[in-house]
């Protein structure tokens, strides 16, 4: 009878597998050439078939109702997600337009009903009493409001005066929020002990844990590896195949910035007119002769030795790989290895933090330079030197060069720590050293400006945006002159910048973390308001704390959010702060419930639960970003760069014309005004007369024109056949 039980049960796991793997690849494909359903919805069909795959292998086994618990948790977050618009203000739309829309929301009436059902039937009222008389009403209902006020965001509906929908909306994400906290509770609650007791056996034999006694364990010394290489292999999945290998949105200026900084110039000659409203862009300025980009130099410097060995696509990947290395060897020199295993984790699984590694913007590199100076300088605490503190001071020198505002706030803290915390007076050094390498490497900013604004303290970025807008349009404070002229529409919602403004664009930040930083339908803060609540503060989370207020203080007096690409991306100061604040609510909510419930293996449910989320953050979270937002985000698309590559178009120049603003972006990155190159050149189309002196300027090169993405065609269409500068000449200008 057991054999005949066993047999059926291979043979139903066997079925459900094969079901799964033919439903997926049914939606994989169809989500590229969809029919009958929107991509989003195939998307969904994919998470359907993970949901059936854990039901068949978890179906009479001791885990069969968690199993059910975790599959319809994953259809009922993924349809939350496939209901959410991806791009910019990511509103709900619930109320149904289609069939599929109802089998979505039949799909969160599952997950509801059989949440309820598994927490009715264990008793969830009494145990919710319980707990909450034991850590307190008040600070649990601030939670809940914070969360909830973090659920959706605001900015839109604000903006719009339209405060109902701004209302619904909240309602709608809080109604998301609580199903996904009652499937998660469910799922805690529902895993069977003696089978999670084994589980954690082997856990503790191989793994240190948050409090062990200091002991290596088995496979200890290989985690962090494992996190650095599935890190460096996720972003550069996505790097490759989300993003194309290509930079998108602020990343063509900076690849502009560093090709040329890769054929060693520090500028370009300035172009003559029309050239320069032909090949310019937003973001690229001239003085004295000079054309140039205007961000600062240290991103475009690191990422030119990228283009010089052709691999730019894999620096962001690789820092990202290192910055776990480091991050673990930071946290574990401070507290102990088995927190560190549980910290480097919540980095390694974190939707913002890989996102972010797998583009070309420079925030990687600020935080792999931040995390390299704080190692070197607590290698100096035990063993003093002259040279690491001087290292790690021109390491945040670099990220001065990068983010001059991060680099202000996290530089100016770093020597403030090593001032607070030196053992003995006789480290004096270490500071001053310090200060010294800050210093050397910072202080290049300012011959920098000099050379590219004829001022040692005007950044090429302020000068441009003084001519573009008016003066003093860029700095940080509230003013009625601040911000864009005109403005940016919903993005920068009122003139000049305003505290009421600060506080719509603070919220919008807020949810973006909340949303992105681990993709958990529970909140991604949730753990963060724990331990601030109720945690006890030590040195290093105070000073977590501290990197957090003064970076979100800071950006509050600046008039743009940019959190509508890769996360709260102007707060990514506090990425790290966030995961180690994290890791210690996680840690104080373990031991609180085992005190709570000391004989229900509380921390081992807590941890496997954590683990649920952590593999949701990448299959279901991370997946939803690369499948339907990242792909075509500002219609950006790699077909220039497939133009590029073709032997026909080289030693060409290609007019392009679109009523898209910035399809421009999609090809200027790929210019190489180098006169031994033959790449193909990239210009706007400005009617046929510019046009022709823009050609006279290049008079070997054949000329195509080119019709790009645009409102009617989603595209590019070129000209078959080229024409010489003479033919071109002659068609203008018949005889």
């Amino acid at each position: 009878m057991t054999t005949d039980n066993s047999r059926a049960q291979t043979s139903f796991r066997a079925l459900s597998s094969i079901i799964a793997a033919l439903l997926f690849i049914f939606a994989f494909i169809k989500f590229f050439n969809p029919g009958a359903l929107a991509s989003n919805e195939y998307w969904w069909l994919m998470i359907v078939a993970m949901a059936i795959g854990i039901i068949g292998f978890t179906l009479r086994t001791p885990w069969q109702i968690a199993g059910l618990v975790a599959a319809t948790f994953l259809i009922g977050y993924g349809a939350q997600l496939a209901l959410k618009q991806p791009i910019w203000f990511q509103v709900v739309r619930i109320r149904p337009t289609s069939d599929f829309s109802y089998v979505m929301l039949s799909a969160l009436a599952l997950q509801g009903i059989t949440g309820v059902f598994v927490l009715l039937r264990n008793n969830i009222f009494t145990h919710a009493q319980r707990v909450i008389s034991k850590v307190g009403w008040l600070r649990v209902i601030l939670v809940l409001l914070v969360l909830c006020g973090g659920s959706m965001s605001a900015m839109r509906q604000i903006v719009d005066y339209d405060y109902r929908s701004f209302i619904e909306q909240l309602i709608i994400g809080s109604a998301f929020l609580a199903l996904n906290f009652f499937s998660f509770i469910a799922l805690v609650i529902s895993l069977p002990a003696s089978s999670l007791e084994a589980l954690s056996t082997a856990v503790k034999q191989n793994f240190s844990r948050p409090g062990d006694d200091g002991q290596i364990k088995r496979l200890d010394k290989r985690l962090p590896h494992w996190f650095a290489c599935t890190t460096f292999g996720i972003c550069t999945f996505i790097s490759v195949v989300v993003f194309d290998g290509i930079p998108r949105v602020d990343e063509t200026t900076y690849f502009f910035h560093a090709k040329y900084f890769s054929q060693g110039m520090l500028t370009l000659p300035l172009p003559h007119p029309p050239l320069d409203e032909a090949f310019g862009t937003y973001l690229i300025d001239s003085y004295d002769g000079k054309w140039f980009a205007t961000w600062p130099p240290g991103w475009p410097m690191v990422l030119a030795v990228g283009i010089i060995f052709n691999v730019y696509w894999l620096l962001n990947p690789l820092m990202a790989a290192m910055s776990i290395l480091l991050f673990h060897f930071f946290v574990r020199s401070i507290m102990d290895r088995g927190t560190a295993n549980l910290i480097t984790c919540l980095m390694a699984i974190s939707p913002w933090f890989l996102a972010t590694s797998s583009t070309l913007m420079s925030h990687t590199l600020v935080y792999f330079l931040i995390l390299g100076a704080w190692c070197l300088l607590i290698k100096t605490h035990d063993r003093p030197t002259f040279y690491a503190p001087l290292i790690a001071g021109g390491l945040m020198g670099m990220v001065f060069l990068t983010r001059p505002l991060d680099g202000l706030v996290i530089g100016t803290l770093t020597g403030l720590w090593t001032l607070i915390y030196l053992k003995v007076r006789t480290q004096w050094t270490t500071p001053l050293f310090y200060g010294a390498g800050c210093l050397a490497v910072g202080g290049l900013i300012f011959p920098y400006n000099a050379h590219l604004t004829g001022s040692l303290f005007q950044t090429p970025l302020n000068t441009y945006l003084d001519k573009l807008w008016g003066i003093g349009a860029n700095q940080l404070g509230f003013g009625a002159d601040i911000g864009p002229q005109p403005n940016w529409g919903r993005l920068d919602p009122y003139p000049g910048h305003s505290p009421f403004e600060a506080l719509v664009q603070a919220q919008q930040m807020f949810y973006a973390l909340n949303f992105e930083l681990f993709g958990w339908g529970i909140g991604s803060v949730i753990f963060v308001l724990i331990f601030v609540l109720w945690g006890k503060w030590s040195k290093l989370t105070a000073a977590m704390l501290t990197i957090s207020a003064l970076t979100v203080s800071a950006y509050t007096l600046y008039w743009f959010s940019a959190s509508f690409y890769i996360g709260p991306r102007y707060w990514f100061l506090i990425i790290v702060p966030m995961f180690i604040l994290s890791g210690s609510g996680l840690i104080l909510c373990a031991k609180k419930f085992r005190e709570i419930y000391p004989s229900q293996m509380a921390p081992e449910r807590m941890t496997a639960g954590i683990g649920f989320l952590c593999l949701c953050s990448i299959f279901v979270f991370m997946n939803w970003l690369s499948f339907n937002k990242y792909p075509d985000f500002r219609d950006g698309h790699p077909e220039y760069y497939i133009l590029s590559t073709q032997d026909i178009y080289q030693n060409s120049i290609i007019f392009i014309s679109s009523d898209f603003e910035d399809e421009f972006e999609n090809a200027i990155w790929l210019n190489n005004f180098n006169s031994s190159s033959t790449s193909p050149l990239f210009a706007r189309d400005l009617g046929m007369e510019k046009n022709l002196q823009v050609a006279s300027a290049y008079p070997n090169r054949k000329i195509y024109f080119a019709d790009g993405w645009s409102s009617n065609q989603r595209h590019v269409s070129i000209t078959p056949t080229p024409i010489t500068l003479q033919q071109f000449r002659k068609s203008l200008r018949p005889e």
